[in-house]
């Protein structure tokens, strides 16, 4: 699964990668990437929920599937080079 959050016009991306090996990757703003590997999916899922939370307080807000229209046009695509690839928004809260 993959999860966007977006603050200030920057974007925060969680890639959630729920099979063996249980893989957590965020890439930050200006494309700095971090993956994490657990051990079982149940720590995978509180490990997003911390972030996920821990973003919202900061004020980060996930994009719902409305945002992928934006975010796959060809004058943002270049601006944030997950969407090249064709990543999109998966699931709604």
């Amino acid at each position: 699964m993959i999860y966007f959050f977006l603050k200030d016009q920057q974007f925060v991306q969680c890639e959630v990668y729920p099979g063996r090996p249980h893989v957590f990757t965020v890439i930050e703003p200006g494309g700095v990437e971090h993956s994490e590997l657990y051990s079982s999916s149940a720590e995978l899922q509180a490990r997003y929920d911390a972030l996920r939370l821990g973003l919202n307080e900061e004020g980060w807000w996930r994009l719902r599937r409305w945002a992928e229209n934006f975010l796959s046009s060809p004058s943002t695509s270049s601006a944030y080079p997950a969407t090249s690839r064709g990543i999109g928004v998966d699931r709604i809260e």
